[in-house]
């Protein structure tokens, strides 16, 4: 049986988006999107931004972003690194 939005457990973070987060699905999208387009790359500094989210999931999410062209992922073979971009829409790219 799935339970309805309303009665899902809460973030547990007092910031505006998370909040509306509380009411989208799937569930840490925004706050991960967020994450990104302030400019975080890497898999752990993702993880510390968006807070509560553990590991396997944001790993999962991550992947199914990608799969939708939502998240770019970039491997460094040489730095044995994996950093995570987000496309900007083009009223933000020119705004720079």
């Amino acid at each position: 049986m799935e339970r309805s939005a309303l009665t899902r457990r809460p973030y547990g973070l007092v910031c505006p988006i998370s909040r509306a987060c509380e009411f989208l699905e799937p569930r840490w999208t925004i706050q991960i999107l967020t994450e990104l387009w302030n400019g975080s790359t890497r898999f752990n500094d993702i993880r510390k931004g968006v807070g509560n989210i553990s590991s396997a999931l944001l790993s999962r999410r991550l992947k199914e972003m990608e799969a939708l062209g939502l998240v770019e992922r970039v491997e460094d073979e040489a730095a044995r690194t994996v950093a995570y971009s987000a496309p900007r829409s083009r009223s933000n790219s020119s705004r720079r």
